[in-house]
């Protein structure tokens, strides 16, 4: 008989309902905009709510609710954690992988076992758009989201190694348009 390392999902009866629980699944976008030559990322300051890496920076990102798809998910998260509207951009982008992930992570060694699930784009503006942390769904947990330039990337103590996620989406963007 084949044996396979896992441990199976529980489940729980809630209200009449089966509930699973198993593995989370989280998004995280990279967002980039381009001001002639200069880049732009968008990122954030994780707060004192933050579960974790408090203090340290990161790309938007955040967990998968019931009755959302993942596409729905990385909208929600940038609204509530940067008041960052994709719709503004989409007029704009001139690389996106918005409607389908860029990368998917999946090794159970990675932070509480999370699937992740990331999107990116790059858009050409005149100005960087305006960021709020007024949707915030929990107080304290951004402390605030900046347009990042890319060539600062290095100087700033990062959560998640999302600084790596930062060069592996430029590289991507690379490859697509050499390609």
């Amino acid at each position: 008989m084949k044996k396979f390392k896992n441990t199976p999902n529980i489940e729980h009866k809630v209200d009449g309902k089966s509930i699973w629980q198993s593995r989370s699944v989280a998004v995280v976008g990279t967002i980039m905009i381009r001001i002639g030559e200069e880049i732009f990322v968008l990122v954030s300051k994780r707060g004192k709510a933050a579960l974790d890496e408090k203090g340290k920076w990161n790309l938007t990102c955040g967990y998968l609710d019931y009755d959302e798809t993942i596409q729905e998910a990385i909208e929600r998260e940038l609204w509530e954690e940067t008041g960052l509207d994709l719709d503004i951009l989409r007029p704009n982008l001139i690389y996106s992988k918005l409607d389908q992930p860029w990368r998917i992570h999946s090794k159970p060694d990675a932070n509480r076992q999370n699937v992740s699930c990331h999107f990116g784009c790059l858009a050409e503006v005149d100005k960087l758009p305006e960021l709020s942390l007024e949707n915030n769904e929990i107080e304290g947990e951004v402390e605030s989201a900046i347009w990042l330039p890319i060539d600062d990337v290095n100087k700033y103590d990062w959560a998640f190694n999302h600084n790596e996620i930062i060069s592996l989406f430029l590289s991507e963007i690379l490859k697509e348009k050499l390609s």
